[in-house]
């Protein structure tokens, strides 16, 4: 069957929805998955992908316009079925819209009028789990839930080399710190502290992000003064190359850990104002979470700009140390 998995959220997200599209595939079916143009390099090289049809939600296909765009372009595909990753209306509509005649999406969901199969997802402690229950209605089961993984070219590894023999300390074993989020709530204020305790510890240390995180990336190298080498890029399967010559990545509860955990890289995840227990931490095969145990955790489903009650307790709380402690724990 041809089968199109819509998934336009978060980047975490769509590396959580890898395993489902393994799952169909290997089930014999052709996969093709639309999502943003941010996120579509998660797809990219994945042999259980066969094609990648780009909806740029916030860009050029916000409203009304982007829906009567790509209706047609669906229809024209002849899908047998549409599992609806992206929970919302937007999505739902245009698999409704383009006449795919099986439309799986959550019971939980708004939009689930549209959908003609839905699937019970509650006692599911984890996402990647919950969007794998979207294949269930077609009749594919797995025995173990596959791992997220992305596939760098040859081209980026090269590329991946080339900037850290240009850019990182010599003779050092590497640790990366990526730390940014979309909510300022979710970014631990400690980074730099440290990267200063593991450069003691006599570690290298690059400090990672998106070019528009890219004067917090500066800020947070200057803090820690030496051993340290900043990479600010948009381009996902570049980071995956440069995250696989780390020991681990210390991230927050953001996409950078997933993308890490995809590229087969232990992973440190600070979690602050989310849990892990909400579903959505990084499948590493090895992983630590560090966090603080407060009445007001989670204050909401991503984090906020400022927090609720103003002390930032559930960051401010973490100890460098903690964090560091978790980081050399993962280190063989």
């Amino acid at each position: 069957m041809r089968i199109l998995v819509i998934q336009t959220a978060w980047i975490g997200d769509n590396i959580l929805t890898l395993p489902l599209i393994q799952i169909l595939a290997e089930a014999g079916n052709e996969v093709e998955v639309m999502t943003t143009p941010k996120a579509h390099q998660i797809y990219v090289n994945n042999p259980f992908v066969s094609d990648i049809l780009l909806f740029d939600k916030n860009g050029a296909d916000r409203g009304i316009g982007g829906i009567l765009r790509i209706v047609p372009i669906i229809k024209s595909r002849n899908y047998g079925a549409a599992l609806l990753a992206q929970r919302w209306w937007r999505s739902a509509l245009i698999a409704f819209l383009a006449g795919i005649p099986l439309r799986i999406g959550f019971k939980s969901s708004p939009a689930k009028i549209l959908y003609t199969k839905t699937v019970d997802v509650s006692n599911f402690d984890h996402e990647a789990k919950r969007l794998a229950a979207l294949a269930t209605p077609l009749g594919i089961t797995y025995s173990q839930l596959p791992q997220p993984k992305l596939y760098p070219a040859e081209s980026h590894q090269v590329q991946a080399h080339l900037f850290l023999s240009e850019n990182a300390p010599k003779g050092k074993r590497l640790i990366f710190i990526a730390p940014g989020s979309a909510w300022e709530t979710k970014r631990y204020p400690f980074f730099a502290e440290v990267g200063r305790k593991l450069v003691e510890s006599g570690y290298a240390i690059g400090i990672v992000g998106t070019i528009g995180e890219k004067e917090l990336c500066r800020s947070i190298a200057e803090e820690i003064g030496r051993e340290t080498f900043v990479s600010t890029s948009n381009d996902i399967l570049f980071t995956s190359a440069l995250f696989s010559f780390g020991e681990v990545v210390i991230a927050n509860d953001s996409g950078a850990g997933h993308i890490a955990a995809a590229s087969g890289v232990p992973v440190v995840s600070i979690f602050g104002p989310t849990t892990p227990e909400m579903g959505f931490y990084p499948l590493a095969s090895k992983a630590k979470v560090v966090e603080v145990n407060l009445e007001c955790r989670p204050c909401g489903p991503h984090g906020h700009k400022r927090c609720p009650r103003g002390h930032h307790n559930c960051m401010r709380l973490i100890k460098p140390e903690e964090v560091v402690a978790a980081a050399l724990s993962l280190i063989e």
